[in-house]
């Protein structure tokens, strides 16, 4: 069933039910494009979630491979998070996971990709390198930006990052595996006394 739309007129002969209608429109186009963005961006840090995460990877590896390029994945994880949820409370954590996707953030360049993959764990995509010490200048500095204190609520609170780097096409040319990789690297870290970073070897 079509609607069919009749102007009404003002006092002064202008249309009004138009104006409406275009008001309706762009509201509904707003609700859409946010559920659209809250769909793939975490709600608390605003960062890309898994699956955005996902689809980015497999979009820089598809560029990577025809520009005969490298890109790294970063899997950071949180040294010290569980402390501070269980003797602060979630609000706390929260504000913490905040704060840390902002430093990430500033860690990397617009084409990179940071996102959160979970609880307190991070993934970073960077994109076109030269060598892998590229991926080790930005590992580096994540630690140093992590590792400066935060203060909320009257209160000091200094975490730590353990960070696994896997390689493409060095290391896997699959997205999947490759964020394994990543993780088993970090793993590898956190074993050996954390806040510190290591390359998976092929």
């Amino acid at each position: 069933e079509q609607a069919s739309i009749h102007p009404l007129l003002s006092s002064t002969g202008e249309i009004l039910n138009f104006v409406s209608l275009q008001e309706d429109i762009t509201e509904r186009k707003e609700a859409e494009e946010k559920l659209k963005y809250l769909a793939c961006h975490d709600i608390l840090t605003g960062l890309p979630t898994r699956n955005l995460c996902m689809d980015r990877l497999e979009s820089a590896m598809a560029i990577a491979r025809r520009n005969q390029s490298k890109l790294a994945v970063l899997f950071v994880d949180l040294d010290g998070f569980k402390i501070i949820n269980d003797t602060f409370g979630h609000d706390m954590g929260d504000q913490i996971l905040k704060a840390v996707g902002e430093r990430l953030s500033l860690c990397i360049r617009e084409t990179d990709t940071v996102a959160r993959f979970g609880g307190d764990e991070f993934i970073m995509i960077l994109n076109d390198l030269l060598t892998q010490e590229n991926a080790s200048t930005v590992a580096e500095k994540v630690i140093g930006a992590v590792s400066k204190p935060y203060y909320q609520e009257n209160v000091v609170i200094t975490l730590g990052a353990s960070i696994g780097i896997a390689l493409y096409p060095d290391h896997s040319e699959n997205t999947e595996e490759l964020i394994q990789k990543a993780d088993q690297a970090m793993y590898r870290i956190k074993s050996k006394g954390k806040n510190n970073y290591a390359f998976i070897h092929s």
